[in-house]
This record gives C-alpha cells, sequence and structure tokens, in this order.
C-alpha cells in the first residue's frame, strides 16, 4: 500500500505576537500535554502534531487541512482586533468550512470582530489558574472533536463524562474524616464538572429511583471515562472492584487519583497499568487539585482514543499488518484472558514498548506483542547513525508553524527509534544543560534500562574549546552518561597551534583568531564525524550566527555529499534544511547560499573570510547536482522532504534503511 499518511487531528493555535506573554507559555503546555514529555521519554503520550500561527502579520500562512480533522484555536484580544491585518487575517481564515475554528476570547473587545456565528470560549487570562482552565478547555474541544464529531446544536451531548468511582460516604457514627476522603472528593469533582463543559456519572445523583442501581452503574461505563479515587478502603469494597474490572472488560479511559491516607492490606491488583495522579488534602481538596484531576482524565481520554485512531490509520496505509488487533494501552496479564477467549495472537500497542520481563509473560503464551515502530524495521545492529540537528532562528521557527519544542520532540523520537533497534548515533554538539547532546544520553539511558540494551550506543564528539568552558563540568557529564555513552573531546588540528596559549580555555572573543580557530576546529569534528557515520539524518540548523566558516548543518551535508554517506533529510521542521530540500526541489539557489547574504547577516564574516575560503557557489551546485541515494524513490524523499509529521518522517527514514541494509523486522 502507499497511500499517505494522514494523522487523524491536528491542532493549530493562533494568536497575534502582542499577546506572547500571556498565549506563548499556554501553547507550550499544551504541546506538552498533547505530545511527547521530554522529562519522562518512555511515558505514554498523545503525539498529536501541533503548529502556530504568529509573528509578522504580512508572513502569516493559511491554516491548511493538514490531517482528517484539524483544529484551529484563535486568541482573540484588543491587540488583534485593533490590528487590521490580523483581524482581516482571522476573518477571513475562521469561514474555512474543513477546518474546526473555535475561538478563545481574551477580554471584552473581541466582541467587534466577525466570528461567523461561532461560539466562542471566554477565560480570564488575569487569573492565577489561567493556564490549567485554558488547557482544560483545549484538551476538551480536541475531544469533541476528535472523537464524537458533533453535529449543529448537539453541543453537551458530546461532553466527555466521567465516571466518579468512589467508596461510599458512611453514615455510622463515630467515623474518622478521613475514611470520608474518597466521598467528598468525589462530591467535589462532580460539583466541578457541573460547572464545565463536561458530564459525571454520580451514583447518589444519577441513578434513577425505582432503577436498578447495579444495572444504571454498569451500562454507564463503557460510554464514560473511569475515575478511580483511591482511598485506604476503595481496594476492599466490592462495587469498587466490579466496577473497576467493568472498566477494564470494556478497554474504557481509566486514570486514578490515590489519596490513601494511612495503609491497605491489600490493594485490588488488577486497579495497575494507568495513569495515576497522587492528591493530598486533609478537609477538602484544593482548586488546582480538582484541575489537576481533570486535566489527567481529558489528557488519558485523548491519548486513549487517538492512539487507536492513530493504529487504525497505520493499518489502513500497511504500516501495519492488519491482522493485528489494536489495542489502546499496554498489554497486561488480565488482558490475556480475553487474547486467548477471542484467539487473538498479534497485539499492536501505542509506544513505548513494555519492559523486557513484562513482555516475557506473553512469550510464554507465543503471543505476538508490538508498538508500530517494530513493523518491517531492520535491525541496525552493527550500524551508525550520524544525527545534525540544530534549531532554527525563532523567527524560522514561527515562519514554519512550529516551536522548538516539536523539534526537541522529533530528536528523542528518533534517538528512541534508532536505539530501540540496536542502532548507535554518531553525534557532535556541545554539552549545555537541556541541550540535544544532553537529551539523547537520557534517552539511551532509559532505553538501556528498559530494553536491556547492551553497551555504549551514543559516540559523542565535542570540538575545542567547548568542552573546556568553566560552565561545563565535563567529569560529572562522563560519570553520568558512562554507562550509554563515548564522549571523545576533540583536540585542535596542529594547523591553529600555534594561536593557542592554553589548551584548557577558550580563546578570548576579542582574539583576532578567534573565529578562525573555532571554525577550524569544528570542520576537523564534522570530517571526523562523517568518517565514523554509515549514514546521516539532517534536521534544521541556523543560517546566521554560527561559530564556524558556514552554517553547521550545511558543512555536515556538504561533508557527506562529498563522502558519498546517505542522507536523510527532514526540511518540514524549518532551518537550513529546509533551504537545501527547497533547493533540490526547485533546482532554485537559495539566497543564504550567497556569499553576498552570508556577509550582510553576520557581522565580521566579511574580514573572516580573507583568512579562509568558503566556496559557497560550489557547494551548492554539488548538493544541487548530488543524486540522493538513500533506500528512497524520488515521491518518498519528497514526502521526507517537506513532511512536518514525526512519525511520517520516522517511517520513512526507516523505510530506506530497510532497502540500504535488507529488509528484516525488528527482533
Amino acid at each position: 500500500m502507499n497511500e499517505k499518511y494522514v494523522p487523524p487531528v491536528s491542532i493549530f493555535f493562533i494568536w497575534h505576537p502582542q499577546d506572547d506573554n500571556i498565549i506563548y507559555p499556554l501553547v507550550k503546555n499544551c504541546i506538552k500535554k498533547l505530545s511527547h514529555c521530554s522529562n519522562a521519554p518512555f511515558s505514554k503520550s498523545v503525539d498529536i502534531p501541533i503548529f502556530i500561527r504568529t509573528g509578522n502579520a504580512k508572513n502569516l500562512k493559511k491554516i491548511n487541512k493538514k490531517s482528517e480533522t484539524t483544529i484551529a484555536f484563535y486568541f482573540l484580544s484588543k491587540h488583534l482586533v485593533a490590528d487590521d491585518v490580523w483581524r482581516e487575517y482571522v476573518e477571513t481564515e475562521i469561514q474555512e468550512k474543513d477546518i474546526v475554528s473555535i475561538p478563545i476570547s481574551l477580554d471584552a473587545h473581541t466582541t467587534n470582530i466577525n466570528l461567523q456565528k461561532k461560539n466562542k470560549i471566554s477565560l480570564n487570562y488575569r487569573s492565577d489558574s489561567f493556564n490549567m482552565e485554558a488547557t482544560i478547555r483545549i484538551l476538551h474541544e480536541t475531544y469533541r472533536w476528535l472523537l464524537s464529531t458533533p453535529a449543529e446544536g448537539k453541543g453537551k451531548d458530546h461532553a466527555l463524562k466521567i465516571f466518579l468511582s468512589h467508596t461510599k460516604k458512611s453514615h455510622h457514627t463515630g467515623e474518622e474524616p478521613h475514611e470520608q476522603r474518597g466521598f467528598i472528593l468525589a462530591e467535589s469533582l462532580k460539583n466541578a464538572i457541573d460547572h464545565s463543559p463536561m458530564k459525571s456519572f454520580f451514583d447518589m445523583y444519577d441513578i434513577g429511583i425505582g432503577n436498578e442501581f447495579d444495572k444504571d452503574m454498569l451500562a454507564n461505563i463503557p460510554e464514560s471515562t473511569f475515575l478511580a479515587i483511591h482511598c485506604d478502603e476503595y481496594s476492599s469494597r466490592y462495587w469498587c472492584q466490579t466496577e473497576f474490572l467493568h472498566a477494564k472488560s470494556h478497554f474504557v479511559p481509566i486514570v486514578a487519583v490515590d489519596i490513601a491516607n494511612d495503609f491497605e492490606d491489600r490493594r485490588f491488583p488488577y486497579s495497575s497499568n494507568v495513569p495515576c495522579i497522587y492528591v493530598n488534602f486533609e478537609s477538602s481538596p484544593d482548586h488546582m487539585d480538582i484541575l489537576r484531576i481533570l486535566e489527567a482524565c481529558l489528557i488519558e481520554t485523548i491519548r486513549f482514543n487517538y492512539s487507536k485512531l492513530q493504529l487504525e490509520t497505520y493499518k489502513k496505509i500497511g504500516w501495519i499488518d492488519h491482522d493485528y488487533y489494536v489495542l489502546s494501552r499496554p498489554p497486561e496479564a488480565l488482558d490475556l484472558l480475553f487474547f486467548l477467549k477471542e484467539n487473538r495472537k498479534k497485539i499492536v500497542y501505542p509506544d513505548p514498548q513494555i519492559y523486557e520481563n513484562e513482555r516475557k509473560i506473553f512469550d510464554e503464551f507465543e503471543m505476538d506483542i508490538r508498538t508500530p515502530f517494530n513493523f518491517k524495521r531492520q535491525t541496525l545492529k552493527g550500524r551508525k547513525i550520524g544525527l545534525s540537528i540544530s534549531s532554527p532562528s525563532k523567527d524560522d521557527f514561527i515562519l514554519n508553524g512550529q516551536i522548538e519544542a516539536n523539534l526537541v520532540h522529533l530528536s528523542e523520537q528518533i534517538t528512541k527509534q534508532i536505539l530501540s533497534n540496536g542502532g548507535t548515533i554518531i553525534y557532535g554538539g556541545d554539552l549545555r544543560e537541556n541541550g540535544y547532546t544532553r537529551l539523547m544520553f537520557e534517552e539511551a539511558k532509559i532505553a538501556k534500562d528498559r530494553l536491556k540494551i547492551k553497551g555504549k550506543n551514543i559516540e559523542s564528539y565535542i570540538a575545542w574549546p567547548r568542552y573546556c568552558k568553566s560552565e561545563i563540568d565535563l567529569a560529572s557529564i562522563k560519570a553520568d552518561s558512562i554507562t550509554v555513552a563515548t564522549i571523545e573531546e576533540c583536540y585542535p588540528p596542529e594547523s591553529v597551534m600555534t594561536h593557542i596559549k592554553d589548551l584548557d580555555a577558550p580563546l578570548p572573543i576579542n582574539d583576532e583568531n578567534y573565529r578562525l580557530v573555532n571554525s577550524i576546529c569544528l570542520t576537523d569534528v564534522r570530517e571526523k564525524i562523517v568518517q565514523r557515520h554509515d549514514v546521516a539524518i539532517c534536521i534544521g540548523g541556523v543560517h546566521s550566527g554560527y561559530s564556524g566558516s558556514m552554517p553547521g548543518i550545511l558543512e555536515e551535508i556538504y561533508l557527506s555529499v562529498k563522502n558519498n554517506k546517505p542522507l536523510y533529510l527532514l526540511g518540514g521542521f524549518g532551518g537550513l534544511t529546509k533551504n537545501v530540500c527547497d533547493m533540490i526541489l526547485t533546482k532554485i539557489i537559495p539566497k543564504e547560499f550567497t556569499v553576498k547574504w552570508q556577509i550582510d547577516k553576520n557581522e565580521g564574516y566579511s574580514k573572516f573570510l580573507e583568512k579562509i575560503e568558503v566556496d559557497y557557489e560550489n557547494i551548492a551546485t554539488t548538493l544541487l547536482n548530488h543524486e540522493i541515494k538513500n533506500g528512497l524513490s524520488i515521491e518518498d524523499n519528497k514526502s521526507l522532504f517537506e513532511t512536518q509529521f514525526v512519525d511520517e518522517a520516522i517511517h520513512l527514514i526507516f523505510k530506506g534503511l530497510n532497502v540500504l541494509y535488507g529488509e528484516n523486522d525488528a527482533i
């Protein structure tokens, strides 16, 4: 099958640049909730593609339909309404019929804009809980439009329903307050839900008089997100156990809230394998705790259902074999009863992979359980994959409709997939806190622990003088990553040693040879990296403000081409790599690849070029005439150049690697 990949949903956030201080933190929070969590790289995540429209009004692009359902959230403010270009842009875009447009009003001035009669969300951005409340509203609308496809006027009928599973309030005299905690939290949640767009099932209020309570309760679970309020007494209550098992057997989203106060002699064994949020309170929960719980329910519900839609899409286009049963959460021993009864031996579930010791249980029953990226993957054992990734400028991110979190997510996913399939990553970069090198080390440590990967699987090459900067504690970094990475400090080449007085300290920035020495050291490291890797994956890259003789990504691409190394170019994530991809597709050399443009954009560059030659014309011609031989067809490379979807990019990279190294399923 060669159908084009179209994700189930994508989201756009649109806001005026003068509202950056209000909206940018909110957007980052939404991306964190709806995308990969960099602080927990092997945790479950949603991974919905998210894009932005902000910045200079002259550069605004249309809200293009990128998925089966495209949702656009417009943040409306006095700044947007007062700006003629921005107001016209929103009034035009909001008319698009194939895109779900959701206005969010930040102040009273937004009545003076034509919203095509669309109902809007009104929020108080001055509230201390603005970020959380706004995120919950955004998550809920994402749920509604992704999963319920609401018809005109349906509104609340398509709201998320949360089933509140809790211990009942005892009427015995002398009951301690902590023994009522489950009921107290359930009632507080019901009150909050009643004042939100969501719905709840609370047995005390929602079982009809004269109805059979057990039938009413169990009938509501399959159409709800199940919230288990786990107090000290929860596991010992028959109906709590019955409700939880019913939720598990119907494969509904489940979230646990742990409010245990003292002691449980036996926690119910089937109440695991679900996300859990911890809340501690005395007499009553505070407002932020209630919001945290509702947010967790929404995130898990979206993840649970989006995962199923996503995996079914993979099956439709042939990324996953059609005979695999789709599970929306990691498999567990309890599922074996269902699998064996239904004679299902092939199961696919969302990444990440479960631990090896969990998998062995299923191996005993000769069951084939996989995540999507285990399909049609060449084992990379013995292969060295060069990863060249660098963040573009903020303006470039905005122009391309993205923020840096998207590039971090991409780098983490690529790292995880290479390591999970036995490959070694070759990387050159700095060692700054939260930089790409350190993120790779963290991914590698977790992969090693979870998948029992043996040996070191990252080779990191650091140019002088980056490793001897005062803010870098090289010994600590080496010690911390000793089990997964080899860090090689690359000493300066002989050609520049006469300019260096102290190898343990960088040249002063005002030294006349500062840039010359730095650029030669960087080129030397990049040449070593290219000699070490088998293929290179290139992403992003700045156009100006670099330390070397030319933009780093450009030099790494050029050196790979000169050394006949297969290249995978991901232009959809912006930066200089996008320029290279556009040049290959259009046969037009971009202005950024000319000496004049580089001199104009880089202070002192003209004087630097008197000491070292950089032949941009030759570089551009070489890249323009290069025939990419990476195992992908011309059409597949075009898709790789343009895609802004992480999963499609990774699929295409591995499709090419399968051709280069022989197509075998990963072990």
